[in-house]
């Protein structure tokens, strides 16, 4: 079943890639995208809620870097650490959407039919704003980590996001 959600002018967005390359592609704002955002906001201040309510109680200097075996080897201060956590979170989904909305860090088969190239246009769009979303528990994981001295967390955000890539990378090969 095909919702449509992201609705684009396929003629315009397919003439500006074949004449000027994606780089002056802009995709305009559609119903998914502004579902992505929203979602997005809704998981950064639920992040942001726990990790300050969680980490109320954390004694200075906080641990905030890790060897492979949990032990902590860098120390920071609390207000440091919650400042570096918001611009790791804010940087990321900014350039995240950024790329979602202008795909010039991307290349689409100029060759392929207007079909083919859309559909691509449409998957790395989602491929940005679902990474944007990713990255947004991100703080959350290393928060986690400070607090407990487990790097699991941050392990296993690393694999959700490698697992992400991959599945998108293949069905955007696969939509060459």
């Amino acid at each position: 079943m095909n919702l449509n959600l992201f609705r684009l002018k396929t003629k315009d967005v397919y003439e500006m890639l074949t004449t000027g390359g994606s780089g002056h592609v802009k995709l305009p704002r559609t119903l998914e995208s502004t579902i992505f955002e929203i979602v997005w906001v809704a998981v950064t201040v639920v992040t942001w809620i726990v990790i300050l309510r969680e980490n109320k109680e954390l004694e200075e200097p906080v641990p905030t870097h890790f060897d492979l075996e949990g032990n902590p080897n860098g120390h920071s201060s609390l207000l440091i650490f919650y400042l570096i956590l918001a611009f790791m979170s804010a940087a990321s989904a900014f350039f995240m959407f950024y790329v979602a909305y202008r795909p010039r860090f991307v290349n689409v088969a100029k060759d392929k039919t207007q079909e083919d190239s859309m559909r691509q246009l449409k998957l790395k769009g989602q491929l940005g704003r679902v990474l944007a979303i990713l990255l947004a528990l991100h703080p959350l994981a290393f928060s986690l980590t400070a607090r407990n001295g487990n790097p699991v967390y941050v392990i296993g955000m690393v694999a959700v996001l490698s697992v992400v890539c991959v599945v998108y990378s293949i069905l955007i090969r696969l939509n060459r």
